[in-house]
């Protein structure tokens, strides 16, 4: 299944793309005839798989499925105890692991976004203090020019090919959700905008 942003209101510009409220989320289908309401978690519909790719450390692969497991399935409890325990940079601003996983996950759908973002290829990025996984890869200085990385957050659904095209005309690189897991395991961020 095939997840598709709405594109940006014209008038909120670049800022507005790099927001994660400005972001639609996957879409999520319509409630069966016998349910008497929609969904209420975006990821419950997401299909995309972790992929292998590049061999991943044992910690961090470990972390990564679970979060990608934990996303799909809804589990809010056990999303909430894995970034209170990691102290997982949620936002920009103060959110509290109880706040940024609350269900239904309406507006920001941080559940879809981040299984969808777990479905595509990561990179590597190196700090003084640790060595990440970053999903998508094209959030890493090493694939922020590259075209098949851009291309690979368009196709996976994370950003409009207008927008991926504003964000690099703009310089700002990608700004779409992305998520973070430290080679020992550690989740690190699940964030979106700058």
């Amino acid at each position: 299944m095939r997840h598709h942003l709405i594109t940006a209101t014209a008038a909120l510009g670049l800022l507005a793309l790099a927001a994660p409220a400005v972001t639609a989320a996957p879409s999520v289908a319509a409630p069966s005839a016998g349910s008497a309401t929609a969904p209420t978690c975006s990821g419950s519909e997401v299909t995309s798989r972790l992929r292998s790719g590049w061999a991943l450390p044992d910690r961090a692969r470990r972390t990564a499925e679970a979060i990608r497991t934990d996303t799909v399935g809804c589990r809010q409890d056990a999303l909430v105890w894995r970034t209170t325990r990691d102290r997982t940079r949620l936002s920009f601003g103060i959110t509290t692991p109880r706040q940024a996983w609350a269900l239904p996950d309406d507006p920001e759908h941080r559940y879809g976004w981040t299984a969808v973002a777990m479905g595509t290829q990561w990179g590597t990025q190196k700090t003084a203090y640790a060595t990440y996984r970053v999903w998508p890869r094209v959030a890493t200085p090493y694939w922020a020019d590259s075209d098949t990385a851009w291309q690979e957050v368009v196709d996976a659904g994370l950003l409009t090919p207008a927008q991926a095209e504003q964000m690099r005309e703009a310089g700002t690189g990608y700004m779409g959700w992305r998520v973070g897991v430290s080679d020992g395991g550690k989740w690190v961020f699940d964030i979106a905008g700058d």
